[in-house]
């Protein structure tokens, strides 16, 4: 069954413990043991809600399968991997199986492959644009192997990551006093997470094998994979370790693999910046209707920047439509209104009732429609403001750094990083503040060694791969994503021109993408060209689905999931 650790727990704590010494730093998989028997059982509730194992009726089930904790010395330790899957709907049809990594690090597939699996179903086989989906969901299972770390597989217990929430950013708080704190939260949470015996087996590499083990153990003579933001990274380090093994891989919205992790970070706040005000001061600027004034995207940044910084801590990386930014922009001089009455919990009742009565009384549009947005742009925002607000992350902060800071290494000095943070926060303030602690979390973390991943040229080993990518993606920007495909000798890339976001498979109607991608997890048909574009096209209006006893709508579906990627 699916929990935190296998019963032999503390005894697994301890061997993890006292043997470390046994393992060599730079040693490779050596081999593996015998397929392992995964065991699989319908998903418990505190994994996936009753709601998706009824509406699969039987097909969604959850697994455990003994591995070993270091591939290196497989007769050592055994920990249980957990294995999430949706098998294929029409089983006298079956050709194999997908597996699926959604990204993070740290992101639970419970959290993402039903609803994919359910979007799939869904789509129409006389779509000339989804009809490929409906076939994959027929004829292939649809795993994902439960990252180390997380909820089912061995788990990593560090608690809230510092930076998380309202509190102090070190974008907006620059007091010298104000980073000696960010230095000591970081320091003292990468000690505490950083120092567990488990952290030295939760990496890109152990992932790979555990992947590599369930392919095995499965009997799939391939692996088929999609994967997702860093699910690419997984992906590559797949290409490169098992390249003889793999079938269709499809790599959506790629990070640079050319890169180091702290190398990726860097480039991340000015293309965040960049679409901010490409996308949303540009169109509040030039709509009168928002009733922001202002030259330049110069002008509405120093207006921004005159928001109460507990109000800024709140909303600077959750301003996602131009409504928000116009509601920023009118809020900020309420909340100054209200600042000397708002000192905690017990305070803001009030003050949060009077911002509220001020929002009912207020006009933010003469245009009704974007009045409407407007307002519920500011109650979301006034929510935020809680002091006690729950921040909600879509991944597992153990996971996250314990592969952030493990998998390569971060260089940057406490120096360095305490000029990089002046610098974004005078350049790049949307991003917030949560590169920066990443970085001293990195720079303080107790990893002790990095695995080695085979050699980057192993990669024209690889049979044709596809690549997909948004032109305006600033979670995984363009520019990386070419350095990516520069890197592989046999992929392809195809790119949604004008389309924004994170995610693009499965979340448009963009036909050379949804075609493309269906007909090649089918066929393993890939475009002649080693790299195309189309322009994105937003999905169709009441376009026809099958309507399935209890199934949200594919729209929901999608919107769903477009969330959950942005914030993975």
């Amino acid at each position: 069954m699916i929990h935190p650790y296998p019963r032999r727990a503390a005894m697994l704590c301890a061997a993890i413990a006292a043997t470390l010494f046994l393992l060599p730093d730079n040693a490779m998989a050596s081999g593996f043991p015998a397929p392992a028997t995964i065991t699989w059982f319908d998903c418990p509730s505190e994994v996936v809600s009753r709601e998706w194992t009824a509406a699969f009726a039987g097909r969604l089930q959850c697994g455990t399968m003994p591995a070993p904790l270091s591939y290196q010395e497989p007769d050592w330790v055994t920990v249980d991997i957990g294995l999430i899957r949706v098998r294929a709907a029409d089983a006298s049809k079956r050709e194999g199986a997908i597996f699926f990594n959604f990204g993070g690090p740290g992101a639970h597939p419970a959290d993402y492959l039903p609803q994919t699996a359910a979007s799939w179903q869904l789509a129409s086989e006389d779509s000339q644009t989804d009809g490929d989906k409906r076939r994959i969901a027929d004829r292939y299972d649809l795993v994902a192997v439960v990252p180390r770390g997380l909820h089912g597989s061995p788990q990593l217990h560090c608690g809230e990551a510092p930076g998380m929430g309202n509190g102090p950013d070190p974008l907006i708080d620059l007091a010298d006093w104000n980073w000696a704190g960010f230095v000591k939260d970081a320091r003292e949470f990468a000690l505490r997470c950083g120092n567990q015996p488990l952290v030295r087996f939760v990496d890109t590499v152990s992932h790979v094998e555990d992947m590599e083990y369930a392919r095995l153990s499965m009997g799939e003579p391939r692996m088929n994979f999609f994967g997702v933001s860093y699910g690419t990274w997984v992906g590559s380090y797949y290409a490169r370790t098992f390249p003889e093994h793999m079938g269709r891989f499809v790599m959506d919205s790629s990070m640079d693999i050319t890169s180091t992790l702290e190398q990726i970070h860097a480039t991340l706040p000015a293309a965040a910046q960049d679409r901010f005000e490409r996308t949303i001061v540009r169109r509040v600027l030039d709509d009168p209707a928002y009733g922001v004034a202002g030259p330049d995207a110069a002008a509405v940044m120093a207006r921004l920047d005159r928001v109460p910084a507990q109000a800024r801590r709140a909303w600077m990386t959750q301003i996602v439509s131009p409504a928000h930014l116009a509601a920023v922009l009118t809020l900020g001089p309420w909340i100054e209104d209200e600042r000397q009455n708002w000192v905690d919990a017990e305070h803001w009742d009030t003050v949060g009732a009077t911002l509220r009565e001020r929002g009912r009384r207020h006009r933010f549009s003469t245009d009704h429609f974007v009045d409407l947005e407007i307002r519920a742009a500011t109650e979301d925002l006034i929510d935020m403001l809680h002091p006690e607000a729950v921040f909600e992350p879509d991944m597992a902060f153990g996971t996250y750094f314990a592969v952030a800071c493990g998998d390569t290494r971060w260089n940057k000095t406490i120096s360095d990083w305490r000029r990089t943070a002046s610098e974004t926060a005078a350049r790049y303030p949307v991003k917030g503040g949560g590169g920066i602690m990443t970085g001293l979390i990195c720079r303080h973390w107790n990893n002790g060694r990095f695995r080695p991943v085979a050699p980057m040229d192993r990669l024209a080993m690889a049979p044709p791969l596809l690549l997909v990518h948004a032109e305006h993606d600033t979670a995984t920007p363009l520019p990386g994503a070419e350095r990516t495909l520069a890197a592989m000798p046999s992929a392809r890339m195809i790119v949604a021109r004008g389309m924004e976001g994170h995610g693009v498979f499965g979340m448009s109607g963009t036909p050379c993408v949804e075609k493309a991608v269906g007909r090649y997890l089918l066929t393993g048909a890939v475009p002649a060209e080693r790299s195309t574009s189309c322009a994105f096209e937003p999905s169709a209006a009441g376009r026809p689905v099958r309507e399935v006893g209890p199934w949200p709508s594919v729209d929901s579906l999608r919107d769903e999931l477009r969330r959950r990627f942005l914030r993975s």
